[in-house]
């Protein structure tokens, strides 16, 4: 799951959205089988109900050149409210951005500090089923809890690592009554160095409720740099309304497993899929960006193996109606002008049953986008920001008066093409 950085821009609809569908609708073609007790459901390569266009207005935005009353720094995380209140986390000025369905700024609640309602660093936030707005700080990873008005309502640091050491927090999100988070713990030693990944679940004040996913590598020291894109990038995740957890373990399979909190594999959902193919400047842009410390400070720069093709799977939006929205590599690249994104959706029973795509500005490569409610929002300039913020290839900061400022553009949408016509 990749997260948005500074300005984001918020629209919601004014009209009733424009929906444009090609093709009739047809049988499902695809076939279900049961492979190790586990039902699979194989799709084919096209959707049975054809193709969608949805072209939302613009409601309001946020930030950017024109704006004098609200700036933003980096812009790390997106959620939306049962009331269409707007929460968008600020890692750099350590405070999270409050705005109404119309776009106007109610308040801004969290500070820089390690005192009650206060955090350093936070990449992720996520909104609770109670209304609370939960703060996910990486290292050491706690969230922080705040009331919707700011007031601070305690926080859990989660589980523990090992030998009770603490785990970097990297995402969360709620899955039905229980948090999921995406975590990491790092332990090296004279011969080895090794990571241990796991999705672990938990309850509203940290205890454990069950391991979702788990993996742990030993490498040789040197072997850390040495990376191959593939296996930084293995995993691509979601959690539902429902409780359950969609997870794509594979770069090269367009492969989601649909899993319980308990970690069991409830269903896997296939479709027939060509990889997408990438340019040498694509490889090249698409490489991670990692330096790491050695001994005395030292900078070091591993040397990462790009993949020629692209992930498969980019991102998974599991949708309250039950169906399953998917964004693959082609539909985030190769899209014809005004489209921003084409998104394969499967019903509730992993048919593959439509294609929608989202006719609005932007520029994938540089904006990035949330799916939540009825929201579509936009952040302008994700990248550009990101990159500034982690600096350049050489490590040296970039100059800020070189990138744009970022900005939020939020659409409204009633979901007029979702799993069902």
């Amino acid at each position: 799951m990749n997260r948005t950085l500074n300005v984001i821009a918020v629209a919601a609809l004014v009209s009733p959205l424009s929906v444009i569908d090609s093709g009739a609708a047809g049988a499902w073609a695809g076939k279900e089988i049961v492979k190790e007790g586990v039902p699979h459901v194989m799709n084919p390569a096209t959707p049975s109900e054809g193709a969608s266009a949805i072209t939302p207005r613009e409601a309001w935005s946020a930030g950017g050149d024109d704006e004098e009353d609200v700036l933003f720094g980096v812009v790390t995380a997106v959620d939306v409210d049962a009331k269409g209140n707007v929460y968008a986390l600020d890692m750099q000025l350590s405070q999270v951005f409050v705005f109404d369905r119309d776009g106007k700024l109610l308040r801004t609640i969290g500070r820089e500090g390690e005192g009650p309602g206060e955090f350093r660093n936070a990449t992720n936030m996520f909104i609770l089923p109670d209304g609370t707005v939960a703060v996910m700080q990486q290292m050491p990873g706690k969230l922080v809890l705040l009331t919707p008005d700011g007031k601070p309502a305690g926080d859990f640091a989660g589980p523990k690592g090992d030998d009770s050491g603490m785990i970097a927090y990297f995402e969360g999100a709620v899955a039905g009554d229980a948090v999921v988070l995406n975590t990491r713990q790092f332990a090296r030693t004279a011969t080895k160095f090794t990571v241990s990944r796991a999705l672990l679940a938990v309850g509203s004040k940290g205890e454990p409720r069950g391991t979702v996913l788990s993996s742990s590598v030993d490498q040789d020291p040197t072997a850390m740099l040495n990376m191959d894109e593939k296996e930084m990038r293995f995993l691509q995740w979601a959690a539902g309304a429902d409780g359950r957890v969609y997870t794509s373990e594979n770069f090269d399979a367009y492969e989601i497993k649909v899993r319980g909190l308990d970690g069991k594999v409830q269903r896997v959902i296939e479709r027939e899929y060509t990889h997408r193919q990438r340019s040498k400047e694509e490889m090249e842009e698409n490489k991670p960006r990692v330096v790491m410390r050695g001994g005395g400070g030292q900078r070091l720069q591993p040397t990462i193996k790009s993949s020629p093709t692209d992930r498969d799977i980019l991102r998974i939006f599991p949708r309250e109606d039950g169906s399953l929205w998917v964004l693959s590599s082609k539909g985030r690249n190769d899209q014809a002008k005004g489209t921003m994104a084409t998104f394969d959706v499967f019903d509730r029973d992993g048919h593959f049953v439509r294609t929608v795509a989202f006719q609005v500005p932007g520029d994938f490569k540089q904006d990035e986008f949330h799916l939540i409610r009825d929201q579509l929002v936009v952040v302008r300039g994700a990248r550009a920001s990101r990159d500034a913020m982690m600096g350049g290839e050489d490590g040296d900061a970039a100059n800020d008066s070189d990138v744009d400022p970022m900005s939020i553009v939020a659409y409204r949408w009633d979901s007029p093409a979702t799993a069902k016509k």
